[in-house]
């Protein structure tokens, strides 16, 4: 991107532990961002914008919603092996939709908000299932492995725009099912 001048502060937490019980190896985690400030010029004069928590459908960033996570469990034992992810998008503002105060000039006030209109907060749950069996033959090994993304099919927040979501932010698909076999000679 090509700009004089973008401040931004917040902070990421990667967290992960891993342990050993009588029922396998646990393995929980956490990944997670938190932007506080994201100041960026949004026109001549060098005037900016905090631009956290908003859409940004009216200038050249992408939404930067103030909180995104994904926290998982795995648990592997013998052959087996399982992983759950749940991902959170936190909600945001949208300023195609929302009601600005007008500046003197008659621009709008992108800092003074009249009618706000939210983009809601959006979570998922990601699963999958593996199994590898030990070598036969040429096979050194084969693995078979079942999965979906965005398991309880939870649909994007609405939008008021072609689409009816925020295609930079939110995946429409639905709930993917997939299987995966893969041998190893």
């Amino acid at each position: 991107m090509n700009s004089a001048f973008i401040r931004t502060n917040g902070f990421d937490i990667n967290i992960n532990y891993t342990f050993d019980s009588a029922l396998g190896i646990f393995r929980p985690g956490l990944e997670a961002t938190y932007v506080a400030d994201y100041e960026a010029p949004i026109g001549p004069g060098g005037a900016k914008l905090d631009v956290v928590d908003r859409r940004n459908r009216l200038n050249f960033l992408n939404p930067v919603p103030d909180w995104r996570f994904n926290a998982s469990l795995a648990w592997m034992k013998g052959g087996h092996q399982a992983i759950v992810f749940v991902r959170y998008i936190d909600s945001f503002l949208d300023d195609e939709n929302t009601v600005f105060a007008t500046q003197p000039n008659g621009l709008p006030d992108f800092s003074q908000i009249i009618d706000p209109v939210k983009v809601g907060s959006h979570t998922t749950v990601d699963a999958q299932y593996s199994y590898t069996f030990g070598g036969f033959g040429p096979v050194q090994a084969m693995t078979i492995t079942i999965g979906a993304i965005n398991l309880f099919n939870n649909q994007p927040p609405f939008v008021n725009t072609d689409g009816a979501f925020e295609s930079r932010t939110h995946d429409p698909r639905g709930r993917v099912v997939y299987a995966r076999l893969k041998v190893g000679f």
